[in-house]
């Protein structure tokens, strides 16, 4: 597992075992934002919850919770975020003398165990494989993180969306970073309505699922 400094400062990693990055080159907290917690916004100032569920398909580095909690502090939200990972990274990998006190806690939170990282700020790290994973509760956002299409196409199924949209609460939304054909209509034969949306510096679209859109 190698440490990669992104074009905004931040960081991202390549994972030998599937010989991708976890995030943009171009800027890892950049695209996770976009990707990612603007999704949590739109449903945040459109639904005007003030509790809110989100689930995350890979875990990864904690960067997409990271900026979850983030948004959600600054916005008065609380937060129950749980997220599966079957290959989690090392803490030593991940952690460094000049991480946030919230970074350092959401990385070293116990697997498998809820955790309070801040005030009304809850998190479970679950490691499991997401196709074996039973949903014992349901997110009103789901953070779509998974390795590419092309790597774990097992991941990217209409089975496997069809479990999330049924998981999903109403309204809702699924968001990822990929936008292949093949990952539209699994999405929309899972029951979702999909939007294709402008992508990060050096991605062009990126999908943003619903349920229920005339809500959300």
């Amino acid at each position: 597992m190698q440490k990669i400094p992104t074009s905004d400062g931040s960081f991202t990693y390549y994972s030998e075992q599937f010989s991708e990055n976890y995030h943009s080159l171009h800027g890892a907290k950049s695209e996770s934002n976009l990707v990612y917690i603007e999704a949590l916004r739109k449903l945040f100032e459109q639904t005007g919850k003030t509790e809110i569920c989100v689930f995350e398909v890979g875990f990864g580095s904690g960067l997409n919770a990271l900026l979850a909690f983030e948004f959600a502090k600054n916005n008065h939200i609380s937060l129950f975020y749980f997220s599966v990972e079957k290959y989690p990274i090392e803490e030593n990998i991940l952690l460094s003398e000049t991480d946030s006190a919230l970074y350092q806690k959401i990385i070293k939170s116990k697997w498998n165990v809820k955790a309070e990282i801040d005030a009304g700020l809850f998190l479970l790290k679950i490691k499991t494989d997401i196709i074996d994973f039973e949903f014992d509760r349901n997110p009103d956002v789901i953070f779509y993180d998974a390795f590419s299409p092309e790597t774990q196409p097992e991941l990217w199924t209409r089975e496997l969306f069809t479990k999330l949209f049924h998981s999903l609460n109403s309204p809702g939304i699924l968001s990822t970073y990929s936008s292949k054909g093949t990952v539209k209509q699994a999405l929309r034969s899972a029951g979702f309505i999909v939007n294709r949306l402008p992508g990060p510096q050096g991605k062009r679209h990126i999908l943003y699922a619903y349920k229920n859109s005339a809500e959300v």
